[in-house]
């Protein structure tokens, strides 16, 4: 189980993030209706267009801009009959300002601080001060995820309406297909997008790999108060 919380389950956690934090590129705005496929992406659609593609991206791009916001994740992951719950909470003051705390079980808990060109992370023995990459490192990955999670999403569906948290959102379902090191990642997924704010309010899925499995729960809460400061 320690090899697999410590790399898989780390590797997944990361390519969840950039799918629901960096949207912008994903998903092809020019198809129509349920459509497969994912073609290059330009500016982000109206919300007024019929394709739930073009909605889910359009929400997906606009949460880049959305701060203060707080994003809480709740997972579970299983191997040979074991299971891991991990929380996750991420709290975005701005683009280069942010706090993430994750914690799984009684296994203690990693912190991290993004605060502009400095990061700060903590292990639980303390403060550790580093330099964040550089703009040019920070694009070529974003632009390789891009191209990874823009060839996995195969196709994404309407799926009615909902009101979560008291705010009535669109439901869209997509399903994803992708190799990373060697291995083989599928899931499903769910996404609620806001009618009024054009936002993703939560999104649950599951992917799946030889004997690993996961399970993940997201929450966005908007207008919060967020305040990111340096940690020592």
């Amino acid at each position: 189980m320690n090899r697999f919380s410590s790399s898989a389950k780390i590797l997944l956690s990361f390519v969840l993030l950039i799918f629901f934090v960096m949207g912008c590129k994903l998903l092809h705005p020019g198809k129509s209706g349920n459509s497969n496929g994912v073609g290059t992406a330009g500016e982000p659609p109206s919300a007024a267009s019929g394709d739930p593609r073009q909605h889910l991206r359009a929400a997906l791009t606009k949460l880049k801009t959305a701060f203060p916001y707080r994003l809480t994740e709740t997972s579970s992951a299983t191997y040979n009959n074991q299971t891991m719950q991990t929380t996750r909470v991420s709290e975005f003051e701005a683009a280069d300002r942010i706090h993430s705390k994750i914690t799984s079980g009684d296994r203690g808990g990693v912190e991290m601080v993004t605060i502009g060109d400095k990061t700060y992370t903590n292990l639980g023995g303390g403060w550790v001060e580093g330099a964040s990459k550089s703009a040019a490192e920070k694009q070529s990955m974003a632009t390789k995820m891009e191209q990874l999670l823009a060839s996995s999403i195969k196709e994404v569906n309407s799926a009615g309406s909902e009101t979560v948290s008291g705010t009535p959102c669109s439901i869209y379902t997509y399903r994803l297909n992708m190799d990373v090191s060697g291995k083989t990642y599928s899931g499903t997924g769910k996404a609620w997008v806001g009618t009024k704010d054009g936002l993703p309010h939560q999104t649950d899925g599951e992917f799946k790999t030889g004997t690993y499995g996961w399970t993940y729960h997201i929450v966005y809460e908007y207008g919060v108060n967020v305040k990111v400061t340096k940690p020592m």
